[in-house]
């Protein structure tokens, strides 16, 4: 399995010339399609199309891990994050 520098050097050298607009806008194309495959899951209820809500998921995750590429999103990130970390959380929601 790649892991997270793995999968931001890959996306360096794919998409060099790639903006975090770009990346957004890929971000989203990305979760559209997951959100699709989920609606074919449920009109169909097939193994097969299960399989491409997973491999959408993980294309999601990827196009989100290569958001961090850009400073002004690890900018936004630490920021949320230590927002978060003064937050309590209790199943999985802040109070």
């Amino acid at each position: 399995m790649n892991d997270i520098d793995e999968i931001l050097a890959w996306h360096k050298q794919t998409f060099p010339e790639f903006s975090s607009r770009n990346q957004e806008t890929k971000l989203n194309e990305e979760i559209g399609e997951y959100h699709a495959a989920i609606d074919t899951v449920i009109e169909t209820g097939l193994q097969s199309d299960l399989e491409k809500v997973r491999e959408e998921l993980a294309d999601v995750i990827i196009a989100a891990i290569n958001m961090m590429r850009y400073p002004e999103i690890q900018t936004l990130v630490k920021d949320k994050m230590a927002i978060n970390l003064k937050r309590t959380w209790k199943d999985g929601r802040h109070n």
